[in-house]
């Protein structure tokens, strides 16, 4: 399976390597061949794991966690260019997206674990709404912690 997995996303980013010009145009931005090489595997291989039981969950969650790591990267670039405040929240693309990646592919059935990661959710998002509201009322003051300005730059 791995070996299938790794030629699909060399296939698919040499794809989309190639159409990089239509994929700008049909899409309308710009496509990340190696982020879309990446997120189309995982899907294929989650759907026939999900619908099948076909597959190993071991190497979805690893093709997940780079599609994770993609995205924290992705919101980092969008938020250095748009609102350098809202940085500190990359912890939480990565918090979330695990969470969210653990309770699809986890074998735990149990009401109790889902409850405790739906509480998780609900605890990152209220915090996630304080640190806006907090970020953007401290900036209209002028005013920045010392803490805000370390997460901003930490990785």
């Amino acid at each position: 399976m791995i070996l299938a997995a790794l030629i699909a996303i060399l296939g698919l980013y040499l794809l989309f390597v190639l159409l990089q010009r239509q994929i700008r145009e049909a899409l309308g931005t710009r496509l990340c061949a190696i982020c879309g090489a990446v997120l189309i595997t995982w899907l294929v291989l989650f759907a026939l794991w999900y619908f099948r039981g076909v597959g190993d969950s071991i190497l979805i969650a690893l093709l997940i966690g780079q599609s994770i790591a993609g995205a924290m990267y992705l919101f980092d670039g969008w938020a250095r260019k748009n609102a350098k405040e809202l940085l500190p929240l990359k912890i939480v693309i990565i918090l979330l997206g695990t969470a969210l990646a653990y309770s699809v592919l986890s074998d735990v059935h149990e009401q109790h674990e889902h409850t405790k990661l739906f509480l998780f959710f609900i605890v990152m998002l209220l915090l996630v709404v304080g640190y806006v509201i907090f970020t953007f009322e401290a900036g209209r003051r002028g005013k920045r912690g010392v803490l805000e300005k370390k997460l901003e730059d930490c990785c």
